[in-house]
């Protein structure tokens, strides 16, 4: 339990796909082993390429919760759901909003 809150609070803030290319870049940048680079942008490649299975195995086997990522996993520039929305993709972001308990004027706010 302990890990899983450090790499959450390590999470934060960190992930960012660059146009074309996918890096991951932040303030701890040097702090983070490559395993969780890796899996951060696998999870926003699979919500890019619109892969609701795939999504959710990538989350799993990150080992951060689905709120964890939310708060601080940035695609592109946006968060999870609205970097799905971006790219049309809505399989991806029902399984977000079921996951993150979105409500619809949650959703529209955004």
């Amino acid at each position: 339990m302990l890990t899983l809150l450090n790499q959450t609070k390590r999470l934060l803030g960190i992930a960012v796909l660059t146009a074309g290319s996918f890096t991951v870049a932040g303030q701890a940048q040097a702090a983070y082993p490559a395993h969780m680079e890796s899996d951060l942008v696998k999870i926003c490649t699979a919500i890019r390429d619109n892969k609701p299975l795939r999504l959710h195995m990538a989350v799993k086997n990150s080992g951060v919760s689905y709120r964890a990522l939310q708060k601080g996993l940035v695609c592109n520039g946006d968060d999870m759901f609205t970097f799905a929305e971006k790219n049309q993709a809505h399989a991806s972001s029902a399984l977000l909003a079921k996951r993150l308990r979105l409500t619809k004027s949650m959703m529209a706010a955004r």
